[in-house]
């Protein structure tokens, strides 16, 4: 657990220092999305299988093409990833997560309605295994990273339609049997994007 805490605080700091680096002393530069925050859902999958996961998300910072946002996400029993452990195959694998995103817009002067994005997930949270029908959980903190690429599709002055492939790691997982392997997932993500314009 301080293992943990520590990798996390050391995290939080690298973080706010890229941000101050990137964004203090980058010129600003409109961007035809401006500022923007909605909805997404993704389906991932691993050796145990598929799973949804809902989440939304916002920025709070974009310049010079680049921003900076928070998410939140939690995966849903919609789609089950059942547990392999024989003592546990009535439980479900889970995760839920909130943290900082990190993103480059690649715009494109000929399609001005079409964009790609390139950013980054770092969420702190929680791997679980729990059993929908009698509320036992069992967990372990961990630490989400998870690259990702999305094509970005300008549907109205105010909504954007995205969709894109992300590889999801995890850090620090020791659930009974389980390690970072059991949670690491490929998966294909679908969101909404709100616009503000700048």
């Amino acid at each position: 657990m301080m293992e943990f805490l520590s990798i996390k605080r050391a995290l939080i700091i690298l973080i706010f220092y890229f941000a101050l680096t990137l964004f203090g002393f980058s010129q600003e530069i409109k961007l035809p999305n401006g500022k923007f925050g909605g909805p997404f859902s993704t389906i991932s999958y691993n050796k145990h299988g598929s799973a949804i996961t809902f989440g939304g998300g916002g920025t709070f910072i974009v310049k010079n093409n680049s921003y900076i946002g928070i998410f939140g996400q939690v995966m849903s029993d919609i789609i089950p990833r059942e547990s392999s452990i024989e003592k546990y195959k009535d439980f479900n694998m889970k995760s839920r997560f909130t943290g900082f995103w990190f993103g480059y817009i690649k715009t494109f002067n000929n399609s001005p309605k079409f964009y790609i994005v390139t950013y980054t997930k770092i969420g702190f949270g929680n791997v679980n295994i729990d059993n929908p029908n009698n509320s036992i959980k069992y967990y372990d903190n961990s630490i989400l990273i998870s690259p990702q690429i999305e094509a970005i599709y300008k549907l109205s002055s105010f909504l954007e339609i995205g969709l894109g492939f992300f590889y999801d790691f995890f850090t620090g997982v020791s659930l009974l049997s389980y390690n970072n392997s059991d949670f690491n997932s490929i998966g294909i993500n679908l969101s909404f994007r709100f616009t503000k314009a700048n």
